[in-house]
């Protein structure tokens, strides 16, 4: 579904640019840039629950339950689990969180009882409730049953160390990347370009009644609103290559766990989340480029 909904919304993003390209000022551009727009918001969001979906899991050991979904972690010592029953033996329903997808059941609420819940699932029932000292968290795994037996087989077995809680949330991700120098410039400088080429555009074009599009002799000229377009697809482009570089910056440091900071390994992984920055803020640059040739051609 999340792939349908994936390809349906570039569709979309691709018809609303032809649409866009061909429209004249008025109610047709504005109504064609509606699914481009709508497009840029959505396939992130959609995109990065299908990568979460894809490899989430739930992993019982001796010692520990994890649960992983997306860039969410959550380790938790078997000996901070309160108790693991089905939902459908808890006696109220389950506040459940108000925007959810089939694969897609996530969020926080809160119970009758004031207790915080995170889902962490694929759908809205059955889930299975993990009680620890501070929260609940309700899960999907695909076969609640033998979750639940293996939980309490594991759990008579007793712990063989004690190991630490973690939790890690997509905001980490985000931290570390905004430490790490070259990528806190590199994103800054292709978000100033976006943000200059916008505010370029926009004040340019309604100065403008018509400019030519390409580059080729005798073409025909064009209402300037079409310039708009420019900054979007540059934002597309930008948007792109800084998901791309998150994915491949979290792949290795999901790799590196056991690595030495600082490693060869670690430093070539992020070379290729670089690259991808690196890329976005060249494309803007050129976006900008263009636009000053379009306008010195007149």
């Amino acid at each position: 579904m999340h792939a349908s909904a994936i390809l349906a919304l570039a569709a979309a993003f691709g018809w609303g640019l032809g649409q866009a390209a061909q429209a004249d000022i008025g109610p047709a551009f504005l109504l064609a840039l509606t699914p481009v727009l709508v497009s840029l918001v959505l396939v992130p969001l959609l995109a990065y629950r299908f990568y979460a979906l894809r490899g989430a899991a739930y992993t019982l050991e001796r010692d520990s339950v994890q649960l992983r979904w997306g860039l969410r972690l959550e380790e938790i010592p078997m000996s901070e689990v309160v108790w693991v029953r089905s939902s459908r033996e808890l006696g109220a329903g389950l506040p459940l969180p108000w925007l959810r997808l089939p694969g897609a059941v996530l969020g926080v609420r809160r119970t009758s009882g004031g207790q915080t819940i995170e889902f962490l699932a694929a759908r809205s029932d059955p889930l299975v409730v993990i009680a620890t000292q501070r929260m609940l968290f309700a899960i999907s795994p695909q076969d609640d049953d033998g979750f639940l037996h293996a939980y309490h087989r594991l759990s008579e077995m007793g712990s063989l160390s004690q190991v630490p809680g973690r939790s890690v949330y997509p905001s980490f991700l985000v931290g570390r990347v905004w430490r790490a120098r070259p990528a806190r410039y590199l994103l800054s400088a292709g978000l100033l370009l976006n943000l200059a080429l916008l505010a370029w555009v926009s004040l340019i074009a309604p100065a403008r009644s018509q400019v030519v599009l390409g580059f080729i002799p005798g073409a025909e000229p064009v209402p300037s609103v079409r310039l708009l377009l420019l900054p979007i697809i540059s934002a597309f482009f930008f948007l792109v290559d800084l998901f791309a570089g998150l994915f491949f910056f979290r792949r290795e440091e999901a790799q590196s766990v056991s690595t030495p900071a600082g490693s060869a390994d670690t430093a070539a992984g992020h070379a290729l989340a670089y690259v991808l920055w690196s890329s976005g803020a060249v494309t803007s640059a050129l976006f900008l480029l263009g636009v000053y040739f379009i306008l010195k051609n007149g």
